[in-house]
């Protein structure tokens, strides 16, 4: 990294974090492990360096064309038939979920001895599914562990989670 930034050349860095990245990726894959740990194990990495705000900065523009790709792709593996089918069920999953995770972070918060109101809206903060989740639940897909109703249930709850949040920050306040 250092002797790519010594170039001075924004795309020569770019493409040099990304090289760095699909290569962890692949030497991962080749490991037998997950091509999206690989490469989240390299943008880590490359973060902690002393080029970390560099490659951030370059990257930051992309981010946005990266969640909606992501969004999409999200939503194009979502089955409506199975969400109308299920949606009892997908409902209170989803309630589940959220009882946990704000019961779990107001804990958390109380724990360090963040004031209860700050607990309350951090904790509607983070009810959503994370996106390495996506991740994980596409892998137990593929390993056999998870059945394409309990990937579909996943799948629901996870997107139900995300157009929630908002709400909640609105509500929050």
């Amino acid at each position: 990294m250092e002797k790519v930034a010594h170039i001075r050349s924004r795309e020569v860095f770019f493409f040099a974090v990304l090289f760095i990245c699909l290569g962890a990726a692949s030497i991962f894959h080749h490991l037998g492990l997950s091509l999206s740990l690989g490469a989240f194990v390299a943008g880590m990495v490359i973060a902690e360096s002393p080029y970390g705000r560099q490659a951030t900065s370059d990257i930051l523009p992309l981010r946005d064309n990266f969640l909606g790709l992501l969004f999409a792709t999200i939503g194009m593996m979502l089955d409506l038939d199975f969400l109308l089918k299920y949606s009892g069920s997908v409902v209170l999953l989803s309630l589940c979920l959220f009882v946990v995770k704000i019961v779990v972070a107001i804990g958390a918060c109380l724990l360090v001895r963040i004031p209860l109101k700050l607990a309350v809206i951090t904790s509607l903060m983070v009810c959503q599914v994370g996106e390495f989740s996506f991740i994980l639940a596409s892998n137990g897909l593929s390993q056999g562990l998870l059945t394409k109703i309990e990937h579909q249930h996943f799948l629901s709850v996870s997107i139900l989670s995300m157009l929630a949040t908002p709400l909640m920050f609105f509500v929050a306040h």
